[in-house]
């Protein structure tokens, strides 16, 4: 019982605090206003993002330029899993309806050059999580008159890859600069151009080929015949002879049959139902045989 409970309480402190060690990738550079913003392009930002399913603890960590020599800003405080934060310089109106992630400060190294910089993000054992190599000028991003930050398209590849960064489209923004400008960026939110997780394809509608006309032809419902009105009445009323030949042949058919059914009977039958059989046989016979004759007696009568 003793070790049950050690263990649960171990699984319970590692769910809920946060994770201090960090591999690289784990916690990204994932955009940059390198120009500023309309009000002022002193007033730069850098967000992070959190690849990870786990909150991770910034304490110790730190945002560095020149590869490494500069401090840019030392981080503080909590990333949480699969979310954003955002680093302001100079003041938190910087982005002035989105609070900081951290308190700001005026940045180490006179902010970042318009000409490009080395970014690093160093965990607090100085190990290196990510890079953003841009000594030679920036992958992406543009100054004035529109200020649109250098997005990351995958945060989950290198940060060094130009292919891998682009400037915001201008269409998904959010945010506004310390006089209410619109910011041609996200901070905070997903990027415009976020490409690790791809929208769903719609899936094309089957084409429905047109019916060839014999398939037509054999779902039309059968119509009915019509005949010309003196057609329709020699079927419907026959002549006198021909129905008088009919009731005189009809009985000696009928008789014919019955005997034979009598006789298959009589063979596959045992005697009590033979006898049942054969009675209920003549009793219908009769019948019919009755029926027969009155009908030749109704024609005879009509001669």
């Amino acid at each position: 019982m003793k070790n049950l409970s050690r263990a649960t309480i171990l699984v319970f402190l590692f769910l809920t605090f946060p994770v201090q060690a960090a591999n690289p990738l784990e916690v990204v550079i994932n955009e940059i206003a390198w120009m500023g913003t309309k009000a002022n392009s002193s007033d730069e930002w850098i967000e992070l993002y959190n690849n990870t399913n786990q909150a991770i603890s910034l304490g110790g960590w730190g945002l560095y330029e020149a590869g490494g020599e500069t401090l840019i800003e030392p981080l503080t405080g909590i990333i949480d899993a699969k979310s954003y934060y955002l680093i302001e310089r100079t003041d938190d109106t910087t982005v002035s309806d989105i609070a900081a992630s951290q308190i700001p400060s005026g940045w180490g190294g006179s902010g970042l050059k318009n000409g490009g910089e080395h970014l690093q993000l160093l965990d607090q054992n100085s190990t290196i999580i990510d890079e953003v190599n841009c000594s030679n000028g920036w992958f992406a991003g543009e100054g004035k008159p529109d200020y649109k930050t250098m997005e990351r398209k995958n945060p989950q590849n290198s940060g060094s890859n130009p292919d891998n960064w682009t400037s915001n489209n201008g269409i998904v923004i959010n945010g506004q600069d310390t006089e209410g400008n619109l910011i041609n960026g996200t901070p905070g939110s997903k990027n415009s151009v976020n490409v690790s997780t791809p929208r769903p394809e719609t899936q094309p509608e089957p084409e429905t080929k047109p019916e060839t006309q014999s398939v037509k032809e054999q779902q039309k419902k059968p119509q009915p015949i019509t005949y010309p009105p003196d057609i329709l009445m020699s079927e419907l009323t026959p002549s006198e002879p021909m129905e008088k030949e009919k009731s005189e042949t009809q009985a000696p058919r009928v008789k014919e049959g019955l005997a034979t059914v009598s006789e298959q009977l009589l063979k596959e039958t045992p005697s009590f139902e033979l006898f049942i059989i054969a009675l209920s046989i003549a009793i219908f016979s009769g019948v019919i045989i009755l029926i027969l004759k009155r009908k030749v007696e109704e024609f005879r009568k009509i001669d």
